[in-house]
């Protein structure tokens, strides 16, 4: 099943799928907010970091089991489109500490995630991305 986790404009409006709250015999109605304009910045910054530019392609995390869940990011810049997939995404360190994605990654999906709990009003308890975020 294909929704839509997180689309966000220039003007602050973000779409989704609530997920959550779904009938599986019918469409997912298209659901719309509006986010402060900070929230806009702090993405805008991030995402015109060099070290997220140059991301590229997919990531998988394939110690989650054998359900794939794929996170697919599209970053419109400059008339192309940077196409990333995180397969599996999971801000946690995978048992030996080490993380399965680049930290640019993580950030991005940290904030992806951010962003949409601020969307549905629902509480964010992911520590590790707030570290990451330097958000509190």
């Amino acid at each position: 099943m294909s929704s839509l986790y997180l689309r966000y404009f220039d003007d602050g409006t973000a779409e989704y799928h609530d997920s959550q709250h779904i009938d599986l015999t019918k469409p997912i109605p298209l659901s719309r907010k509006k986010l402060p304009i900070g929230a806009l910045n702090k993405l805008r910054s991030l995402v015109d970091l060099p070290e997220i530019q140059q991301l590229a392609g997919s990531y998988e995390r394939d110690d989650l089991g054998i359900f794939h869940e794929t996170l697919e990011i599209s970053l419109f810049r400059d008339g192309h489109v940077q196409r990333l997939f995180f397969v599996n995404f999971d801000s946690h360190r995978e048992a030996d500490g080490k993380r399965s994605y680049p930290e640019e990654a993580v950030r991005l999906g940290c904030m992806i995630e951010h962003l949409r709990h601020k969307v549905l009003n629902t509480k964010w308890e992911a520590e590790e991305c707030k570290k990451l975020l330097e958000l509190k």
